[in-house]
């Protein structure tokens, strides 16, 4: 398995897991971890497809630093 593709993985995986407990209550603040985690998946995501489809990359980028942003905006608030 290709490294990116590994950290891809890894990094989806622990999105879903905190998504699902900032869902049920379990942990009120797993938001403050899993989005800045998200911003990385569509980070990787850029660089996978920026031979294959370079619109979905730039996309994929420009949501990141969308997301990026967001979660310093709220983590200085």
């Amino acid at each position: 398995m290709k490294p990116l593709r590994a950290a891809q993985l890894v990094l989806s995986i622990s999105v879903i897991v905190l998504a699902l407990l900032q869902l049920t209550d379990v942990w009120a603040n797993a938001i403050y971890l899993y989005e800045p985690l998200l911003g990385a998946v569509l980070l990787i995501q850029a660089v996978q497809n920026w031979n294959k489809n370079r619109l979905v990359a730039y996309g994929s980028i420009v949501v990141a630093v969308l997301l990026l942003g967001t979660t310093v905006y709220i983590l200085l608030r």
